[in-house]
């Protein structure tokens, strides 16, 4: 999505905070604003908006005082420390559900991290999505081939697994 904004004609850079929500689109002295921002917001989706004040003051300073906004080139990157991150919890929290021994609860982290980047990936091979839940079908889908490749466990373990994977994706 990023890289589509840094395309259009007159943008000179666009950035997003790490949770995706906000967009910083600085553009050429020269660029007519309405246009531009009718055609950024038309790549963000329908429910994006532009920000008016006092919001928008507050995201600026947020971007000026060094919370860390992404440029296209980083967008990747932090997904991917995204998909580390949701591994540990969501996979610390199903190895106690399903009471997993150290090496199983190893396991199962990584699959988790391997099934989770490759949501992820599909989504920016894809170029992006302003589909706002895409996540809980390309999750669900993640954590179904997760337990397909659980060959070791229980069918208990299993259940209790998904009964973990299902009660933080509702």
């Amino acid at each position: 999505m990023l890289a589509r904004l840094d395309a259009l004609e007159g943008v000179e850079q666009a950035r997003v905070e790490v949770t995706g929500r906000h967009f910083v689109v600085r553009i050429a002295p020269d660029a007519d604003l309405a246009e531009l921002s009718s055609r950024a917001l038309s790549i963000l989706g329908p429910d994006s908006r532009l920000l008016a004040p006092p919001w928008s003051d507050s995201e600026v300073a947020a971007h000026g005082r060094g919370e860390l906004w992404l440029a296209s080139d980083m967008a990747r990157t932090l997904s991917l420390i995204e998909a580390r991150m949701l591994a540990s919890s969501l996979g610390a929290a199903a190895a106690r559900a399903a009471r997993l021994g150290a090496q199983a609860a190893y396991e199962l982290h990584e699959i988790l991290h391997q099934e989770l980047v490759a949501a992820f990936e599909q989504v920016h091979d894809r170029g992006g999505t302003t589909d706002k839940s895409w996540w809980v079908r390309g999750f669900a889908a993640a954590f179904e081939r997760v337990t397909s490749r659980l060959t070791d466990l229980t069918p208990a373990q299993i259940g209790a697994i998904e009964g973990s994977f299902r009660e933080r994706i509702a």
